[in-house]
């Protein structure tokens, strides 16, 4: 019997999505057993959002306490200088690309995948727009990176990628990060918004009772 969907809608350069990367982490973890789990990229910073870290800067560097304190992530030194400076481009399809070749080699690890990509930028403040960044974080998986880059940079990668997009948009997800059910008859959206593990821990039990009831 086919395993009912935990569908991950995140961001890159969503920073609520690096507080909650942990907790999806922990429920991958406790729960790949009963679910597959799919992360998608929403584009969050695409098409005319594209723009340089000076336009969002301020508003960050006053916010990201917040997440600290509420999710226990630390936005590391090299993030916040690069925001001071203000100059580089911020985008969302870069790593999206990136993620979704990720996904052509090792889909059960994406949620794992995803977290390291918010690490490279909210830890350690690496260039995203830079693909030769990336070479480090693919190769600790095991995989090629001349291969990776080879598909990387097919047409079909940019199709899917933009593809991701379009079904965030389809799901009707409006912030990051989200998360959604999905089996056979069913989609149901579980959280919209940061959630600690506890809470999502409860929703899932709920979810894992719901299906039960469903089967029997």
């Amino acid at each position: 019997m086919k395993k009912p969907k935990i569908i991950y809608f995140f961001d890159t350069l969503c920073g609520w999505c690096y507080g909650f990367s942990p907790v999806m982490k922990q429920i991958v973890e406790k729960y790949q057993d009963e679910f597959e789990f799919e992360v998608i990229s929403g584009g969050m910073i695409t098409g005319e959002r594209v723009q340089p870290a000076s336009v969002m800067a301020d508003y960050i560097l006053g916010a990201y306490k917040q997440v600290e304190d509420r999710t226990g992530v630390t936005f590391g030194e090299p993030f916040l200088d690069m925001l001071r400076d203000g100059t580089r481009i911020q985008s969302s399809f870069e790593p999206a690309l990136v993620l979704r070749t990720f996904k052509t080699f090792l889909p059960e690890k994406a949620v794992l995948f995803a977290h390291d990509l918010q690490k490279m930028n909210y830890s350690d403040g690496l260039d995203l727009n830079d693909f030769s960044n990336y070479q480090a974080v693919v190769e600790k998986y095991e995989i090629n990176w001349t291969i990776f880059k080879e598909k990387m940079e097919t047409q079909a990668m940019n199709k899917a990628t933009i593809q991701d997009f379009q079904i965030s948009n389809a799901y009707e997800v409006t912030g990051f990060p989200a998360v959604f059910f999905e089996n056979e008859t069913t989609r149901s959206p579980l959280v919209k918004g940061y959630q600690s593990f506890e809470n999502l821990d409860d929703i899932m039990q709920q979810v894992i009772e719901y299906q039960k009831k469903e089967m029997a």
